[in-house]
């Protein structure tokens, strides 16, 4: 599994995030996401190039 750092680039980049996202809040990781450049989708399609798998939303 890679983390985010210099190495990766998130510009360009279509991303989908599901479960919960502890200790961050989901407006929290979408805001650093589009600060990267990224783009944040509400659903998985053939454009999405990253999927971000939270803990299971009790």
């Amino acid at each position: 599994m890679r983390k985010i750092g210099d190495n990766m680039k998130l510009s360009d980049k279509k991303i989908v995030i599901t479960g919960s996202l502890r200790p961050m809040t989901r407006e929290e990781v979408i805001l650093f996401l589009k600060e990267q450049g990224a783009t944040v989708q509400g659903f998985i399609s053939d454009q999405t190039n990253i999927l971000i798998v939270g803990h299971k939303q009790l």
